[in-house]
């Protein structure tokens, strides 16, 4: 059993939203023009998997 048994898409997708806010309050205080797109590269599939993470963990457990 190893670490990536435990994590379904909704924990990466949360660690992926959570990537981005971090970038995004960094380049927001600390002004840092060069974190660029950056912050949208990991809040989108973050937001993307967490969504369908969650989409698959509702149909499994109606059954």
């Amino acid at each position: 059993m190893n670490i990536f048994d435990r994590l379904d898409m909704t924990t990466f997708g949360r660690i992926f939203v959570a990537i981005g806010l971090l970038l995004a309050l960094a380049k927001w205080f600390l002004d840092m023009d060069r974190i660029g797109n950056w912050t949208l590269v990991f809040l989108i599939p973050g937001v993307i998997l967490t969504f369908l993470g969650n989409r698959r963990a509702a149909r499994t457990s109606d059954d």
